[in-house]
């Protein structure tokens, strides 16, 4: 096998280092990278960011309380966790499902920059990376500072499949500095010390917002929120809606672009609250939010195929109604029997249906004199007279938590 060349190794890697997207790392496009986590002067490396799924509408926005402003649409789902009463849950999700995030200030191995311009990006970690990160940080033996300047590690993220079978895995490296000149150092160490991935969060859609709670309890947000809802303008990029002219961002509300380099990226990805599913060949959500014939609770069966391309048959329960975070797809979260969660497309399910027990042998079905009595099973509800009683149990809850 031909090898590439030393010199045109390096003539491709400068060539690539201006299509590796923009400031935020696509994660619909997203492959594998090996990044250097920024000195974060004694924080937390990883910034949490709540991002609120309007499942009725296929639409999200960044939740206030990521900018430490009150939120009512979560404050009304932790007042359903407490009151723990199954019917509450199961419509609070079919409303709306909670995203979480954790933003890192990164350099990418491959795109440094230069020491005028230190290339620095932001990873949205997924829940698993940033576990795994934070437990290394925090392993009773080998636990260290990564982000250390100097003695620190890189890590290499990688996502394995697409669609159904997308898996995050995160694996660090050993000890090396952040850069091996000087000046390269110093430029990042410096630039680091006045990034803020804050700066960077999408914005909230207070209209979306709005719609959600609405949903959720009947009732306009009310003022006791709004009222702090002014100091909302100064944080966050643009809307979901206003980025749509522009180009899309693979999941939330979009960022500003405020450069070709930082569209170019935008562009490449696809936001959820745009992203229709009519590819996907999704049943149209009915009122509660459900589709047709799939609700929390449903059984469905689905094939995942795992690092060693070893197809396995999953049975599973459906948790939540949601997006695949990749392609905004509708999807939905499930738990197997032994615990292991999945976000799966509408597209690869399957529902499983009760087999009817059989009849024994020799049965014979005697007809009845009397006439038949009425059903002791009473007919599901409505869609509107289930979501009205919920609002009224929600109500009875909130105004206990007042």
């Amino acid at each position: 096998m031909a090898k590439i060349a030393g010199a045109l190794m390096d003539k491709l890697r400068k060539q690539t280092e201006g299509m590796r997207g923009g400031l935020i790392i696509s994660n619909k496009t997203f492959k594998k990278m090996r990044l250097r986590l920024l000195p974060c002067g004694g924080e937390v490396p990883g910034v949490e960011y709540l991002n609120l799924y309007f499942v009725h509408k296929k639409r999200s926005t960044t939740s206030p309380r990521t900018f430490g402003v009150p939120c009512p649409v979560l404050d009304v789902l932790d007042t359903i966790r407490r009151e723990k009463d199954k019917q509450n849950k199961d419509f609070a999700k079919s409303v709306v499902n909670v995203q979480r995030e954790y933003w890192l200030a990164v350099v990418d191995r491959s795109a440094l920059g230069s020491p005028d311009n230190p290339s620095i990006r932001i990873h949205r970690s997924k829940r698993t990376v940033y576990q795994g990160i934070v437990d290394y940080m925090l392993d009773e033996d080998d636990g260290e500072d990564i982000t250390d300047a100097t003695e620190g590690r890189d890590i290499r993220v990688r996502k394995d499949g697409s669609d159904i079978d997308t898996k995050w895995k995160m694996t660090v490296l050993d000890r090396e500095p952040l850069a091996e000149e000087e000046d390269m150092m110093d430029a990042l160490i410096s630039a680091a010390k006045t990034f803020d991935v804050r700066e960077h969060f999408y914005a909230c859609d207070l209209e979306l917002l709005e719609e959600i709670y609405q949903a959720l309890t009947g009732e306009a947000i009310p003022d006791s929120y709004k009222e702090n809802f002014g100091a909302l303008k100064d944080f966050g990029k643009k809307s979901g809606n206003e980025k749509a002219e522009e180009g899309e961002a693979d999941a939330g509300s979009a960022e500003t672009t405020e450069s070709a380099e930082t569209k170019e990226s935008a562009e490449a990805a696809e936001p959820a609250e745009t992203k229709e599913s009519a590819e996907s060949g999704a049943d149209e959500p009915t009122e509660t939010g459900t589709y047709e014939g799939l609700e929390v609770g449903a059984k469905v069966k689905f094939h995942y195929t795992d690092e060693d391309d070893q197809k396995h048959e999953i049975i599973a329960v459906v948790t939540a109604l949601t997006e695949d975070a990749d392609s905004g797809e509708p999807a939905v979260d499930v738990k197997d029997g032994e615990g292991e969660e999945y976000t799966v497309g509408l597209a690869h399910l399957e529902v499983v249906k009760e087999e009817e027990k059989p009849k024994p042998k020799g049965a014979v079905k005697k007809k009845s004199a009397k006439p038949k009595a009425k059903s002791k099973v009473k007919p599901k509800a409505k869609p509107s007279t289930a979501a009205s009683k919920v609002r009224s149990s929600l109500k009875k809850a909130m105004k206990k938590k007042g």
